[in-house]
C-alpha cells in the first residue's frame, strides 16, 4: 500500500550490477606501483598508464595499474628467457674446435 504522493515505489537497485571500482591518488599509485612520484608523472605524461585529471588531481584505477604490472612482468620475463635462450646456444658442448691451418698455394 503506497502512502503519501500516490505514485508507486521503484526500487533502486533493481538488477543494478554493484561495482567495485577503486580509485587511487599519485601518491597512492606511486606507492602501489613502488617508484617515485615523478616516474608515474613520466609514466601518465607518456601514455603507458591511464588516468583522469579530475581538478587538480591525477585519479588511477587500480584495475588499470595491475594490467600495467602485469604487462611489464610478461615483457620483462620473455626479454630474461631470449637472453638465456641466446646464451645456451650461443655456448658449444665439448672441447673447442682447432683452427683450421691456411696453406699458401706459393708454397
Amino acid at each position: 500500500m503506497n502512502v503519501g504522493c500516490g505514485r508507486p515505489r521503484i526500487p533502486i537497485c533493481s538488477g543494478v550490477m554493484e561495482l567495485n571500482v577503486r580509485t587511487l591518488d599519485q601518491v597512492e599509485a606511486a606507492y602501489f606501483l613502488r617508484c617515485e612520484s615523478e616516474t608515474l608523472s613520466d609514466l601518465v605524461f607518456r601514455g603507458d598508464i591511464p588516468c583522469a585529471r579530475i581538478g587538480d588531481a591525477l585519479v588511477f584505477i587500480e584495475d588499470d595499474l595491475i594490467d600495467y604490472l602485469r604487462e611489464q612482468i610478461r615483457k620483462q620475463t620473455d626479454a630474461r628467457k631470449a637472453a638465456l635462450l641466446g646464451a645456451t646456444q650461443a655456448r658449444r658442448r665439448g672441447r673447442p674446435r682447432n683452427p683450421i691451418p691456411k696453406f699458401d698455394a706459393n708454397s
